[in-house]
């Protein structure tokens, strides 16, 4: 007989939902998607998303806050803070979806796939026994479909926590490798397309059934997530978790006893799971120095408004300017490293404001300007003597290189001749 009991010493629980894809999401703006799913279930929906833990940005509505958003991207999620709290995380790459480069000994020894996830918690006191918990299970059918997703599950976190006594082995990882295994049976299990590609043994067990548009089915084998037994010796002591553990086979599991199978041989891998999305074939890291330029541009743009901000401050608090004393041009292009190294060495011979904060501002805004980048700026120098303006002038044509462009007189010309042949 099976009890709706807390765990010694808890007071409540939670009820985890988890949604995987592979799905390309270049091919379909599946991240729109997403976002109309969670604003048809609005009391699903988290109030506060964003990239920092917490996050701080206010939902207004999902399909606002996703738009335009630019993948890969990873934002925390937050439903409630109290009494409990309830939230999860948006993982979303390019294509197929994200990765981990492995490395050993400063070399690239291999490369870890991170499918797209939708993770999230909710609290049970919350959810209660009926109608909520139909409306979160309409919901995960329904973020199955719009991710294409290729499995996913949602149970209790206390089910989650008692696998821990079934697992294969003490240090055993607590999630699967989704090439390999599967986690457990639990209250919702979703199998998608290279699922039934493969088989329908999960199928007329006497669970409820539920057929998504994109080719999967949900599983619900019981009415509540929440469901412990006394005396739980073993993943098959759960009478309601037995017909789907035979009908796959017991090593498809992370049970006492499971002989982990090799990559596709109890559970699609991953090129089923392509077959069954149409879209690119290509790996995540098949351009990994793009992304890596990618992501240096995402860097500049977020930066750089601040730091031209700084360096216009100062450059307007001036409060007299020398005259011009002539346009004779400086032009040549730098890597943006050795930019500050030459406005260093100018600035020894010419002092002025290359010497001061305003020096320092202008090369941080030029480290972090975005392609296509022009920008000009009146500085006072003094070559000689007498101080006077110059104008300093760069473009950003690549992602790792600056074209400069100085104007004053033919001093300041022949200053900049020296610092550059001294770098």
């Amino acid at each position: 007989m099976f009890h709706h009991v807390y765990p010694p010493g808890y007071i409540s629980d939670d009820l985890m939902l988890y949604v995987y894809s592979v799905a390309d999401f270049d091919a379909v703006d599946r991240v729109a998607l997403v976002g109309e799913v969670f604003d048809q279930f609005p009391e699903l929906r988290p109030l506060k998303y964003g990239p920092r833990d917490p996050p701080r940005v206010k939902v207004k509505t999902m399909t606002e806050a996703l738009a335009g958003v630019e993948r890969p991207f990873t934002y925390e999620l937050v439903r409630a803070h109290w009494p409990r709290y309830e939230g999860g995380e948006l993982a979303i790459g390019r294509g197929r979806g994200q990765y981990l480069e492995e490395r050993r000994g400063g070399r690239t020894t291999g490369f870890l796939f991170l499918p797209h996830v939708v993770r999230l918690t909710y609290d049970r006191d919350w959810l209660g026994a009926g109608e909520r918990l139909a409306m979160v299970a309409e919901f995960f059918g329904r973020l199955c479909e719009a991710m294409d997703g290729f499995y996913g599950f949602a149970g209790s976190y206390w089910a989650w926590v008692e696998r821990g006594q079934f697992r294969p082995a003490s240090g055993a990882d607590l999630f699967p490798r989704l090439t390999r295994e599967l986690p457990d049976v639990l209250w919702l299990n979703y199998f998608g397309p290279a699922w039934l590609r493969r088989t329908e043994r999960m199928l007329g067990l006497g669970y409820g059934e539920e057929r998504t548009a994109n080719g999967g089915v949900v599983l619900q084998t019981t009415a509540s997530p929440f469901v412990f037994g006394r005396d739980v010796r073993s993943m098959l002591d759960y009478d309601w978790k037995r017909p789907l553990i035979e009908a796959l086979g017991k090593d498809t599991f992370m049970c006492a006893g499971q002989v982990q199978g090799a990559e596709g041989q109890y559970v699609p891998s991953w090129e089923e799971h392509f077959a069954a999305s149409p879209g690119t074939n290509e790996m995540p890291w098949s351009n990994r120095e793009g992304d890596f330029d990618e992501r240096k541009r995402v860097v500049r743009e977020r930066s750089f408004p601040k730091k031209a901000r700084a360096t216009e401050r100062l450059a307007n608090d001036r409060a007299s300017l020398p005259p011009r004393l002539g346009q004779a041009e400086f032009s040549t292009c730098f890597s943006s490293a050795d930019v500050g190294d030459f406005c260093k060495l100018l600035a020894v011979s010419t002092g002025g404001d290359l010497a001061g904060a305003l020096g320092k501002a202008l090369v941080a805004e030029i480290r972090a300007a975005p392609l296509g980048t022009d920008r000009s700026y009146l500085l006072i120098a003094s070559p000689s003597d007498r101080p006077e303006l110059v104008e300093f002038r760069y473009f950003i044509d690549d992602m790792d290189d600056v074209a400069v462009y100085l104007f004053g007189s033919d001093r300041f010309r022949a200053a900049c001749e020296d610092a550059f042949e001294a770098l």
